[in-house]
């Protein structure tokens, strides 16, 4: 995961042999790749992506090798009942279910925690979020500081997850069909 400054374009290059070089592509391995982890089966894969059976099946074996501590990991803990990082218990009727919620339930509640640590920012206005993406608003006197402690604060040690620190992508526009991407470098970024 460190290798790449975009997990999902250095996992489209790596799974298909050629670079990522569009929006679409990165989008097609992300809605690939999560599922996979998260139990879609090759048979499954044919039917959602249009790939040939053995295309799939290769992807699919790529997929647990490259990431094989995580792979195991959701493979030994899938069953029919599970408790998050945070002591919460669940049931499930199907057991690969569980792959997504030991994942999804932890994050969820990290992106909670950073939606509260982003209301400190006094020179913004938070307008919503959605998973992991917060939509704030500024003045143009105070947008660079604003940018600023908006990243320094989502890329700050977790309280609740110790030791986690996530990367950051930020844009900027007047409306949300005009948004430009600010580079953030991988130096600044972590490699977390």
């Amino acid at each position: 995961i460190n290798e790449f400054d975009d997990i999902y374009k250095g996992l489209y290059s790596l799974l298909f042999n050629k670079p990522c070089d569009t929006e679409s592509k990165r989008e097609y391995v992300k809605n690939l790749f999560l599922p996979i982890m998260f139990g879609l089966q090759p048979g499954t894969i044919v039917k959602e992506h249009g790939l040939t059976y053995s295309d799939a099946e290769e992807i699919h074996a790529k997929i647990r090798t490259v990431f094989k501590t995580a792979w195991d990991f959701l493979d030994s803990k899938q069953g029919s009942s599970a408790v998050d990082f945070f002591g919460r218990p669940r049931s499930f009727d199907k057991p690969w279910v569980v792959r997504g919620f030991l994942v999804q339930a932890t994050s969820a509640i990290v992106c909670q925690e950073k939606l509260v640590d982003l209301r400190e920012i006094k020179q913004s206005r938070l307008l919503y979020s959605v998973h992991d993406g917060y939509f704030l608003v500024a003045n143009q006197e105070n947008l660079s500081s604003v940018i600023l402690e908006g990243v320094k604060l989502l890329q700050k040690e977790s309280k609740m997850c110790q030791g986690l620190k996530l990367r950051v992508a930020c844009s900027v526009g007047r409306n949300l069909t005009q948004m430009k991407k600010i580079p953030i470098p991988k130096e600044v970024n972590g490699s977390r």
